[in-house]
């Protein structure tokens, strides 16, 4: 979106609730980031002054959607939670947190973003530094280490998923409790719609205290959108767990 041509205009729309165009980068990965770019000047070259809504993880370093402030702004009238709601998105996601907060009574929110799903296809891929997956070995190791340092006591550890079954089973087998939006929603609204436990999920990884974020674009926003985390960590290419800065960090491309 940036300082491509019309791309002002488009995002001056984002908050209408109008029909939009939809446009998937992952469907060519072999053309890497740059054809990426391609993709989106093309399109508002064909379709100027339209409104484009890109499925796919953030695909640049997000210190470049700081420094374009027409972006920014965009941002934050539309996701950010900073900002009154104005959209149905921040509606949503202010009220379960609110009701999070009643719940939580003060404790230390750790939350990870474990994301399997398509990403277990990839294990064997030529892109499998793209799309990896937390070593949840590893990360509740280290999660532990930096608890006990810190001397946090009786943290809450919220798992988002889309695995649950297999996180539950993990966490139960290391003796770790651990709460889901299956624990946080009635019955009825887990298993009524699939959007209410991602909402779920992200008003929770936008709360947390501390975030372990999976190499996925749900824990980018909601890393970006939260606004009373001190520690965010994230794993590279070789399974280290590190420490980054949600609004200065580069996307963990590994292109060979």
């Amino acid at each position: 979106m940036f300082n491509l041509p019309n791309h002002h205009l488009a995002l001056r729309r984002l908050s209408q609730e109008e029909q939009i165009e939809t446009m998937s980068l992952g469907e060519n990965r072999s053309m890497g980031p740059a054809g990426d770019l391609r993709l989106i000047e093309t399109f508002f070259a064909e379709n100027p002054g339209d409104t484009l809504a890109i499925n796919g993880w953030f695909q640049y370093d997000t210190s470049f959607f700081k420094n374009d402030q027409v972006y920014y702004q965009a941002f934050n009238d539309t996701l950010s939670l900073e900002s009154p709601p104005k959209t149905r998105f921040q509606q949503s996601v202010n009220s379960l947190r609110e009701q999070l907060v009643r719940l939580l009574k003060g404790n230390y929110l750790t939350a990870i973003h474990v994301r399997r799903g398509d990403y277990l296809k990839y294990e064997n891929h030529k892109h499998k530094n793209v799309f990896y997956q937390l070593d949840l070995n590893n990360t509740a190791k280290k999660l532990n280490n930096f608890l006990q340092i810190n001397r946090i006591k009786n943290p809450i550890l919220y798992i988002a998923s889309d695995d649950l079954e297999y996180c539950s089973e993990f966490f139960s087998n290391k003796g770790i409790e651990i709460v889901t939006s299956r624990d946080l929603l009635e019955k009825e609204e887990f298993e009524g719609d699939p959007m209410n436990a991602l909402l779920c999920d992200i008003a929770v990884l936008s709360a947390a205290n501390c975030f372990v974020s999976s190499n996925s674009s749900l824990s980018i926003l909601s890393s970006l959108i939260n606004t009373g985390g001190r520690v965010f960590l994230r794993q590279t290419f070789e399974k280290e767990l590190v420490f980054y800065d949600p609004w200065n960090t580069p996307i963990l491309y590994n292109w060979d």
